[in-house]
This record gives C-alpha cells, sequence and structure tokens, in this order.
C-alpha cells in the first residue's frame, strides 16, 4: 500500500494484500559492473552546469531500503515501531555491503529506527565510518495500523482503510507530510556533501516518495529490502541514475 511499504516485500498499490507482498522473494543485490558504475559517473558528470567558471556541484545518493524484519515476514505494518532485523535482514545487509563496494562513499546516514540504523551499521563497518542518524528519514507513520496485518486493518478499521484506498490517507502521517519530511532531508545531506558519494539507509514509504521526487511512479513497485537506488542531486533537483 502507498507509503506503508514496511508491511511486506511485495508491490505497493491501493487495495495491495500485504501479506502477499511479504510471500516475494528476495533477489541478491548484485554491485555494479565496472561498465555500469562507469556509465554512471558520466550520468553524474553530464548532470553538472557550468554558470561561467562556476560549476554546480552534484551529489551522488545511493538510497537504501534496510533488511528485513519479523513484521515485514508476517506482513505487518511498521510505521514507527521499531522491531530489529532478523537474520535474514542481517544477511541483506550484508549483500549490501557486498553491493556497495566499488562505491566510494564518503558517509552513511540512516534513520533513528533500529531496522535501518543496523543496517547502516553492517555496511559502514566494513569502511570504518559512522553511521549519521536523521530521524527525518523514518518511515510513515501510520498509527493505529501499526503492527497489523491488512487483514486485521479489513477487520478492524474497514472504513479508514476503504478512504486510505481512494484517497491515499486516514490514519497516521499523510503522504505529502511524509514526503515533505524525506525529501527536504535528503536535500541536507545532499548540501553536507557536494559532489560526494553518500548511503543513505531509510524504508520502503521513504524511497518511494523520494523516488517519486526524481520522476518516478508512485504506482512502481516496492523497493525490496536490501535494494538500491542510485540517485544524483543538483541544486536541490532529484535525478535517477539507474
Amino acid at each position: 500500500m502507498d507509503g506503508l511499504a514496511d508491511a511486506g516485500r511485495v508491490p505497493a498499490r491501493a487495495g495491495g494484500d500485504a501479506r502477499a507482498l511479504s510471500r516475494e522473494q528476495p533477489r541478491r543485490l548484485l554491485a555494479d559492473s565496472p561498465r555500469r558504475a562507469c556509465d554512471q559517473a558520466e550520468a553524474v558528470a553530464k548532470a553538472e552546469i557550468h554558470a561561467g567558471a562556476s560549476v554546480q556541484p552534484v551529489t551522488t545518493i545511493l538510497l537504501a531500503r534496510h533488511g528485513e524484519t519479523d513484521w515485514n515476514r508476517d506482513g505487518r505494518f511498521q510505521g514507527h515501531a521499531d522491531p530489529p532485523l532478523n537474520d535474514r535482514g542481517r544477511e541483506q545487509a550484508r549483500a549490501l555491503a557486498d553491493a556497495v563496494a566499488g562505491e566510494r562513499i564518503a558517509a552513511v546516514y540512516a534513520s533513528d529506527l533500529r531496522r535501518a540504523h543496523e543496517t547502516a551499521q553492517i555496511v559502514a563497518a566494513r569502511r570504518g565510518l559512522d553511521v549519521i542518524v536523521d530521524p527525518d528519514l523514518r518511515e510513515r507513520d501510520v498509527g493505529e495500523w501499526s503492527g497489523l496485518t491488512i487483514r486485521e486493518i479489513e477487520d478492524r478499521f474497514p472504513d479508514e482503510l476503504r478512504r486510505f484506498r481512494e484517497k491515499g490517507a486516514s490514519i497516521g502521517e499523510s503522504r505529502e507530510a511524509l514526503s515533505e519530511r524525506v525529501v527536504a532531508a535528503v536535500r541536507r545531506i545532499a548540501e553536507a556533501h557536494p559532489r560526494g558519494h553518500v548511503l543513505v539507509v531509510t524504508h520502503g514509504g521513504a524511497l518511494r516518495a523520494l523516488r517519486h521526487a526524481a520522476g518516478g511512479d508512485l504506482g512502481a513497485p516496492v523497493v525490496r529490502n536490501g535494494q538500491v537506488l542510485k540517485m544524483a542531486i543538483r541544486d536541490s533537483t532529484f535525478a535517477r541514475l539507474d
């Protein structure tokens, strides 16, 4: 469901069954090939705008979703709840570290929720970096739906669920509030690291909002646990690099 992607590893869509999402088989991450890395570096270079003698700096942001929790596995909405990674989630975090091994990462950021912070720590430890915590990278607040499966929500909150499916919000944080929060956070990170490469570990709903800021479709499949999206940010403008 839109903005509530932490309910499972399935494509989020209005009226989607979160339990069905949790049955999707995860795919192992693969590091970019040298040719792909070269192509992406060229894309970043082309994104720079020359204004007289000055150049607008481009920051490359690697956006990653945290590893799996038991609530992901069981199809439960998480929101601001704080379940830890499970064993599979830690494996996904190690795979993420492998996938970004060839990237020149200058800093690692994460939300303050354990599932994102622990994922980031596993990656950062290989590079001798500390994790910088930003609560604005949190998942969407889902209010009373936190901890519930879609079937439990249908039973307990049928009217709210109908309004959510029709309008995208009925309880907790709105889609617009989530987007404003996470986009501002990533813009601040880009400003702090001009021309740098930064890993940001966040959540499914937050990633959907960030992907949309770069021109992506809100109805696109959910970002899987441990999956990476690459973006360039220049002058506060987002652009996809993958």
